[in-house]
């Protein structure tokens, strides 16, 4: 009766009087539950959530336990909405793992987002994931250095043009290479693929796993850049932050852990050619898939090094939004991120959707993508990029 008493006290004493048969249940006191809800230990975010989501042929699953939303009702009717659009959409009925090519892609434009997606976008309160920082994370952050952000920022965008059809392309993909050669990476070469008469090469350093070293992590960026008419291969576009930025980054990232042993080998991508439609990309994603290349995930890094307003470093974390497992995953890891920017970072972060880049032609073949972008496409230059660049 306890309950019914309440549903009168909202509802006036006619509940009870038309009340005809019910009964209750305590989860918190049941002794096969053991407890009211879902709390994941550490790890498990990654290694359990996007599985316990997805659908099993023709069952559906919802509930907080399926969500980020632990214990709160968001979680529940997050859950109950990825649910039905599962359930009347051919999203999450199936891994999808393509095996055609994937399709032409048009010159990118980050100016347009999509402006519809497949499932809603829930951002997850920081109050319920933050956790202490872990000192051999923070060791390896401090390690970034401005200084070598912004020389290599200086040196990059020195180059004349590194237009995909300008021979100052091949100049700026073996100036990568080199670089990648003086952190001591042995494992350094040119992905070579045909652009009509002529040979463009992505520069692929990789760095071997201890445990797992046929399994890869690929962080990527594109270091062609371009003026506003797409076929002018001479004019000077010094594409300091698109992508200057990325790449530097990624040449930054590489330095760090250059010491560090990981459990799985990490591949770190230069690609040209993305301004002409994702062209060095979709060679490598056609490549590593043919080889039947184990790929864990794919980052993607696309201009990270001017913020949106002066003095505000920002970040948006892109993340797949579809409802298949690797979508889950996709939204996972962008969950994680957001975390781990709150710690090791001063950064603002956003979530927002992967679009027009160069972890599409991954997507395409049903790997984990995800990407980091500073949302300044459309915003006027602004001097000392290399510090947004450092938090990024």
């Amino acid at each position: 009766m306890y309950e019914l008493e309440n549903v009168a006290r909202i509802h006036g004493p006619q509940a009870i009087d038309h009340f005809v048969t019910g009964t209750s249940h305590s989860w918190i006191e049941d002794e096969y539950t053991c407890g009211a809800f879902a709390l994941f230990e550490p790890s498990q975010q990654t290694t359990l959530w996007p599985y316990i989501a997805s659908p099993d042929g023709n069952v559906y699953f919802a509930g907080e336990h399926t969500t980020l939303q632990h214990a709160w009702i968001e979680g529940a009717l997050e859950s109950g909405i990825r649910a039905a659009i599962e359930v009347n959409t051919e999203a999450g009925k199936s891994l999808r793992v393509a095996k055609e090519n994937p399709p032409t892609y048009a010159p990118p434009d980050k100016h347009r987002p999509p402006s519809e997606v497949a499932l809603p976008v829930f951002s997850v309160p920081l109050a319920k994931v933050i956790r202490d920082r872990v000192p051999r994370i923070t060791e390896q952050v401090d390690k970034v250095s401005e200084q070598q952000i912004t020389t290599a920022i200086e040196s990059i965008a020195s180059f004349h043009t590194r237009h995909t059809l300008s021979d100052l392309n091949t100049k700026a993909a073996e100036w990568i290479q080199q670089q990648f050669q003086e952190i001591t990476y042995k494992d350094v070469m040119l992905h070579r693929f045909g652009l009509g008469d002529l040979q463009r090469g992505n520069v692929v350093c990789t760095k071997a796993g201890d445990n797992s070293p046929d399994e890869y992590m690929i962080i990527c960026a594109h270091f062609d850049s371009r003026m506003q008419e797409l076929d002018d291969s001479t004019s000077r576009a010094p594409g300091a932050d698109d992508n200057g930025s990325g790449t530097v980054v990624i040449l930054e990232a590489a330095r760090v852990l250059a010491s560090v042993r990981t459990r799985r080998s990490i591949q770190f991508v230069t690609f040209t050619g993305e301004e002409q439609g994702l062209l060095g990309s979709t060679a490598y994603a056609q490549y590593v898939h043919g080889q039947g290349q184990k790929v864990r995930r794919v980052l993607n890094l696309d201009m990270v090094g001017h913020p949106v307003k002066q003095g505000v470093a920002s970040i948006v974390i892109e993340q797949a939004m579809g409802g298949t497992p690797q979508d889950l995953e996709s939204q996972a890891l962008a969950a994680e991120m957001t975390q781990f920017a709150t710690l090791y970072t001063s950064l603002a972060t956003r979530l927002g959707p992967i679009y027009s880049s160069d972890y599409m032609p991954f997507e395409h073949y049903g790997y984990v993508c995800n990407g980091l972008f500073d949302g300044a496409d459309n915003q006027p230059f602004l001097p000392h990029g290399q510090r947004h660049c450092r938090q990024s």
